[in-house]
């Protein structure tokens, strides 16, 4: 099976920060990431710029973000 090329970009498109994508920094898109294993919720999906939508991982510190502020708070 031919997996797409990865592209060489391994900055968060939300942050700016590094994104620990191993498939961005290996450049093969079989080896295992972080990623696959977390649900991205919509809301941070969105805050992706146009330009930068399909080529650029988000960073764990973000969805760890994103999935901390859509989760209820408990009422005191």
């Amino acid at each position: 099976m031919n997996l797409p090329q990865t592209l060489p970009n391994q900055v968060c498109p939300i942050c700016g920060g590094p994104n620990a994508c191993t498939p961005a920094s290996c450049g093969d898109l079989s080896q295992p990431c972080w990623c696959r294993t977390v649900h991205f919720p919509q809301s941070l999906l969105d805050l992706v710029p146009p330009s930068q939508k399909g080529q650029a991982c988000i960073c764990q510190a973000c969805v760890s973000q994103a999935v901390d502020a859509s989760q209820p708070k408990p009422s005191l």
